[in-house]
């Protein structure tokens, strides 16, 4: 019973300090502390310790650390040197405006960029309106196609913590997640057309740019992928 409060506590706690502000790993560890306390009629509070201390000190959660820190400074290496607005140009180039709509957020998505929805909010945001697209239909597009990536995409940082803590190697878990990832797009696409069917459709840029170049931008990615499953 106390365990299910605890477990209750601790959730409303993160989202309360989160919503107020605060950081997110703050939140995370005082919700971690409280159901530590409202666990112990379970687990002493030595045992408590013994779990920390053995957290903190673990390979895997080492190896964890070390491969998210990598992937957040890939992000803002792509960032930083215009990598990732490249690729939206690229996209905007090779697609009708209505998947920009789509592939603007899903390119954000593919790297853990802080504030990434931020980020691709303004693009959506214009590209909506001139499509006649509503502001509520923004948010969503937005929201989702930048993160249904994160079902099935082997650098995604919530990904590789679920298959850590559920024990689950991390392609199998991939494999799992295929069909609501694809159900997932299907519903993206579904609301994108809906919003868009009765508009005046937009044709495809009619500047190009070589192929080579899309590949070029994205290869620091690939690689990454890539090196992921061979090593």
């Amino acid at each position: 019973m106390w365990n299910l409060v605890g477990l209750v506590i601790s959730f409303s706690l993160i989202v309360i300090l989160v919503r107020s502000g605060k950081s997110f790993g703050l939140a995370m560890l005082l919700a971690t502390i409280v159901l530590a306390v409202f666990s112990q009629a379970n687990l002493t509070f030595h045992e408590t310790l013994t779990v920390f201390k053995e957290a903190l000190t673990s390979s895997d959660t080492l190896a964890l650390v070390v491969g998210v820190s990598f992937i957040g400074i890939l992000a803002n290496v792509m960032k930083e040197t215009g990598e990732i607005g490249a690729i939206i140009e690229d996209f905007k180039t090779r697609f009708p405006r209505e998947g920009v709509l789509a592939s603007i957020p899903a390119v954000f998505g593919l790297l853990p960029i802080p504030g990434g929805a931020l980020m691709s909010a303004p693009m959506i945001d214009e590209e909506g309106k001139n499509l006649g697209v509503s502001r509520s239909a923004r948010v969503f597009l937005n929201l989702w196609f930048r993160h249904i990536g994160f079902l099935i995409f082997p650098l995604a940082t919530p990904l590789l913590v679920l298959s850590h803590q559920a024990g689950v190697p991390l392609y199998q878990l991939i494999l799992i997640q295929v069909p609501i990832f694809l159900v997932s797009v299907l519903v993206g696409i579904f609301i994108l057309w809906r919003e868009t069917e009765d508009r005046t459709r937009t044709e495809k840029a009619n500047s190009r740019k070589s192929g080579s170049s899309l590949l070029v931008n994205i290869s620091p990615i690939f690689v990454s992928v890539v090196l992921f499953f061979l090593l």
